[in-house]
């Protein structure tokens, strides 16, 4: 039996799946129930009312509030293109939409404006997976004016850690406002081997314009730690820059600057948090070292060092007490310090450290007093600790087992 069109047609229809079917109701204008009409360029689309108010809280509020536009054949649209209101309902029936560099900004607001949520989100993902130096910026700026705070985090984080490459490539660096270039040099994760990169990407800025931006210099140089520049740098490009000398806020900075620096360099410093020349930044890496003993006797401080500036520092926050051939350890975000020798006796108190919260914690002792404690991380869960040939600890917090009669293990250390 031959097959006509009419049977062959039905049959495609009918195998596409429901929410394909409705697209193609819509596209033939079946059973269609209004018109959205976007005046910018006088075209009508026709829509299903449920398929719309199904996909977005903008379109159910509009078709059940009760008011003049909910009951009306026509509802007109205002600031946005044909186009674009199309890719917006097209995603309302089928889930996709067709996503270009040329239209995505487009797509983004409507898509906020209109609580399309899931093509929000695709449209977030699409400018995420398209930033590069040249344009993370205007990203960035993008995503937060409409609040996209996945979007807005996920650039600023790209702009921090990619900065030394921005500034070199990007022009949309060049005609940032001064309060988000601040906003960028105050961070303290600002990834930078040396604060020398931070002054050159002010002066960078500055020269672009140079006659209207001159007077933000001294706003700009509070945000460099001038305390982490090379001194060689500071003393040739900054101290003798008769621009930043002519500029009365700019030289008094420069003076205690060069102060501070005498010190720095003379010996132990203590890091400062709420001084930002004197506050370092975030190093990706840093090395801990947790008491231990000085010439007066076993000490309870802790000194950081930052590869990035080639320095130790002294912190503010000391251990609980005093110790020394204890087990160190650093596992989940915490520093943890276990057992030890406080001059007098063994120790058998288990203390943790938070370097981002900068507070310790007393965590479940162990039943025996330890010295010469030595720890590994097993698994991201235990710590591992070793005191003799013949007796090893699993410790999982907050309490711990032990293993006996051990023949050998070798040494374990972090």
């Amino acid at each position: 039996m031959e097959t006509t069109m009419t049977e062959l047609q039905v049959s495609t229809v009918f195998d596409m799946d429901p929410q394909t079917q409705l697209h193609e109701m819509r596209l033939q204008g079946i059973f269609c129930d209004a018109f959205i009409k976007t005046p910018v360029d006088n075209t009508r689309l026709p829509v299903h009312r449920n398929v719309m108010a199904s996909c977005s809280h903008y379109f159910r509020s509009l078709f059940t509030s009760g008011l003049k536009e909910s009951g009306e054949n026509e509802i007109s649209i205002h600031g946005v293109s044909a186009t674009t209101m199309n890719q917006i309902i097209q995603y309302a029936y089928i889930r996709k939409a067709i996503i270009t560099p040329d239209n995505v900004e487009d797509l983004l607001a409507a898509s906020d404006r209109f609580h399309v949520f899931g093509l929000l989100k695709e449209c977030t993902n699409y400018l995420y997976d398209q930033i590069s130096p040249e344009n993370c910026i205007g990203i960035f700026r993008f995503s937060r004016f409409y609040n996209c705070e996945q979007l807005s985090q996920k650039s600023w984080n790209y702009i921090i850690c990619n900065f030394k490459e921005i500034v070199e490539n990007s022009q949309e660096f060049l005609q940032l406002p001064v309060d988000d270039l601040k906003e960028i040099l105050d961070d303290d994760d600002l990834s930078v081997r040396n604060e020398s990169e931070v002054f050159a990407a002010i002066q960078r800025w500055v020269d672009y314009d140079t006659n209207i931006r001159k007077d933000y210099y001294a706003t700009l140089l509070k945000s460099v730690r001038f305390c982490f520049i090379n001194l060689d740098f500071f003393q040739t490009k900054i101290q003798k820059n008769k621009t930043l000398t002519n500029l009365r806020d700019c030289k008094k900075l420069i003076n205690r600057v060069a102060n501070l620096m005498r010190i720095f360099y003379e010996g132990a410093f203590v890091i400062d948090d709420n001084n930002t020349l004197l506050r370092p930044r975030v190093p990706p890496e840093i090395i801990f070292t947790v008491g231990g003993w000085s010439s007066s006797g076993v000490v309870d401080t802790i000194e950081t060092y930052d590869k990035n500036v080639d320095r130790w520092y002294v912190t503010k926050q000391c251990m609980p007490s005093s110790r020394a051939y204890h087990g160190t350890l650093f596992m989940d975000g915490w520093l943890f310090i276990i057992g030890g020798f406080d001059g007098t006796q063994y120790l058998n108190s288990v203390y943790r450290f938070s370097p981002d919260e900068k507070a310790w914690e007393e965590r479940a002792p162990m039943y025996i007093m330890r010295c010469y404690v030595s720890a590994v991380e097993l698994n991201g869960r235990n710590l591992w600790l070793r005191f003799s040939v013949q007796n090893i600890d699993l410790w999982c917090p907050p309490k711990y087992r032990i293993l006996r009669n051990i023949s050998h293990l070798g040494a374990l250390s972090i």
